[in-house]
């Protein structure tokens, strides 16, 4: 990895990256079809969500999902080829009958692909997900703090240390104040319409005299963290540890926040690093 004495920028990614917890998903879902389906219909999704984040369902972590058809599809660089049913049928489209594609790169875009099969409102969705949200900060659900990785963050020897998250501000930052990290941000930008914030980001850093080579994104979506920095040519880590269809090869790659919060403290011993 001698790429990483060169890196001075680190753009972080929050939801499954500063933390990694999916016990959220199956109260998400509840919310999300309690008012729309019967027990066992909601008992049924949650049990397939989990199976696609596990590697046991036709549909997989890095398909893309067709809101208007129903169906999914697989890709190569992000470009569609073939199409399927939820059932795994092979379906027959063209690349140019594809429409509106919703990448399913976490646990929470599963939960929204559900919801979309199941017609639910707008309304139900936002409440569905404050409600989760807020109870992730309980002490009956608490999302995991890390006291290796806040240490990492703080230590990180870089110029620029970027959090950039889709999640809006009132739970946001609320999230990294409980994670203990928000002090290790030189910049925060929560509703960052990610993918786009990423480009948006790689633009300002390249204006400031940055080098792509020099820019670092972290995330656990690589549709939303990952591709577009790569594209530009910045270096990438994947940190996830469920069953992925994205073959793409990124610069590094981590199971969990603690190989993670390894991977930062090498930022602190670059030679060393160098010298692996």
């Amino acid at each position: 990895m001698n790429w990483i004495k060169e890196i001075k920028a680190i753009i972080f990614d929050m939801d499954g990256t500063l933390y990694q917890e999916d016990t959220f998903l199956g109260r998400y879902l509840t919310y999300l079809l309690e008012d729309s389906c019967s027990e066992r219909e909601i008992e049924s999704v949650i049990k397939a969500a989990y199976k696609i984040l596990n590697g046991e369902h036709f549909v997989s972590l890095d398909h893309f999902y067709d809101l208007n058809r129903n169906h999914f599809c697989t890709h190569k660089d992000l470009v569609p080829d073939h199409a399927f049913s939820w059932e795994g049928q092979r379906l027959q489209q063209n690349n140019t009958e594809y429409s509106d594609l919703f990448y399913v790169g976490d646990p929470w875009s599963i939960a929204l692909v559900f919801a979309k099969k199941y017609g639910v409102s707008v309304e139900v969705g936002m409440n569905a997900f404050k409600r989760v949200r807020a109870e992730m900060l309980t002490p009956e659900f608490a999302i995991p703090r890390d006291e290796r990785l806040i240490q990492a963050l703080k230590h990180l020897d870089v110029d620029t240390k970027i959090l950039i998250t889709n999640s809006p501000f009132e739970s946001g930052e609320v999230f990294l104040e409980y994670l203990d990290v928000l002090p290790y941000f030189n910049q925060t930008i929560y509703d960052g319409k990610k993918p786009k914030g990423i480009e948006t980001i790689m633009n300002d850093l390249i204006e400031k005299g940055y080098q792509p080579e020099e820019i670092l994104s972290i995330g656990d979506n690589p549709f939303n963290d990952l591709h577009p920095a790569r594209k530009r040519g910045a270096r990438t880590v994947l940190i996830s540890d469920y069953h992925r269809a994205d073959s793409t090869p990124w610069d590094y790659q981590v199971r969990n926040i603690d190989e993670l919060a390894s991977f930062l403290l090498k930022f602190g011993k670059r030679q060393a690093a160098i010298n692996e």
